[in-house]
């Protein structure tokens, strides 16, 4: 019995030092994979255009962003949904993998990523607080429609429009 106990153990003969070595290159793969991933989103976001062929926007001109189409489709979704406080998106991404790089390990997962989505949430409400300049080529503020939602959310529930000192304080708040 016990040489059928062994065989079935795939992994016995790896010693807990090299599960540890394996551990830590995988954490170090995913902390730069994390990295990677906030950096190409910067570079699509740094790079979008509203002229850049998209899910909204059917053209044959050729793509400006760097990262070509998926680039453009990412950078232009983005944009859409959250205007400039999808910048708020990437952050949090890079420091976890930056924290996976270093080996440290992420506790509270789950409290993390509501907090991040909620962040990401209510800075795009903050940016549709700021005025819209007329270079702005989206219909949407500059919180993207995420944030224009938010804003009219107090509207709807109290019935009535935000002023713009209500704007104000709204932005201070978040």
């Amino acid at each position: 019995m016990p040489a059928i106990d062994r065989s079935l153990d795939a992994v016995a003969f790896v010693t807990e030092h090299f599960r540890d070595i394996l551990r830590r290159r995988l954490s170090e793969l995913y902390g730069l994979a994390l990295i990677t991933l906030a950096f190409m989103a910067a570079v699509a976001l740094a790079t979008w255009s509203v002229q850049d062929p998209s899910l909204s926007h059917a053209t044959d001109s050729p793509v400006h962003n760097l990262l070509g189409k998926p680039g453009a489709i990412i950078a232009d979704l983005l944009m859409q949904l959250f205007g400039l406080g999808a910048l708020a998106l990437l952050l949090p991404i890079a420091v976890w993998g930056y924290r996976l790089l270093g080996h440290r390990q992420l506790s509270r997962e789950r409290l993390r990523i509501f907090v991040w989505l909620v962040g990401a949430v209510l800075s795009a409400a903050f940016a549709s607080c700021l005025p819209r300049s007329a270079h702005w080529p989206l219909p949407s503020g500059l919180g993207g429609v995420i944030g224009d939602a938010i804003l009219r959310l107090p509207a709807v529930l109290l019935h009535t429009p935000l002023s713009a000192t209500h704007r104000f304080i709204t932005a201070i708040v978040l």
